[in-house]
């Protein structure tokens, strides 16, 4: 049977690349759970261990090329990552909260870096970095002066005419 054929109930079916990439994607998805499951809830009001729990979490996807998510620390807290925003939005300003935007901010950080490196694309990088972790492009920063009136067509006619004859010498 060829490399790329893959049997099913008893027909062949050939794998087109989209497939293959597909079966990549849920591996590293996979993964990510396998990395996420944590038996145990971690309480949110013990920062140190939550702390400790991302810092493993962190250690694991170095270890195993998956990228951090804010889902995946929250499964292997043993929570959801709604449970997390949750906690986070009725506990506004404590270390938890910093904490999390930390992380939010490293996971954006590092999808971006990926990118730069080129290890993963671009483009969805960009979007999961915007949507996901808030992520902005550096606005241009452009001061407008007040206006004190606008001028008339003939008016800007003139200043034309003025710029053509200081051109043309």
């Amino acid at each position: 049977m060829p490399k790329d054929t893959l049997t099913y109930t008893g027909r062949e079916q050939t794998m087109s690349a989209n497939t293959e990439k597909n079966a990549e994607i849920i591996a590293t998805a996979a993964r990510e759970m396998h990395l996420s499951t944590r038996p145990e809830k971690v309480s949110l009001r013990d920062i140190d261990r939550v702390k400790s729990v991302s810092v493993e979490y962190l250690d694991e996807c170095a270890a195993t090329g998956v990228l951090p998510t804010v889902r995946g620390v929250a499964a292997r807290l043993g929570i959801s990552r709604t449970a997390i925003y949750n906690y986070a939005g009725d506990h506004p300003g404590t270390e938890f909260s910093k904490w999390l935007e930390d992380f939010s901010d490293l996971c954006g950080e590092i999808t971006m870096t990926a990118a730069i490196h080129g290890t993963v694309a671009a483009i969805p990088a960009i979007f999961v970095a915007k949507s996901r972790y808030q992520w902005r492009e550096p606005a241009a920063q452009v001061e407008i002066g007040r206006i004190e009136s606008i001028p008339t067509n003939e008016e800007l006619m003139e200043k034309y005419e003025r710029y053509m004859e200081t051109e043309n010498g």
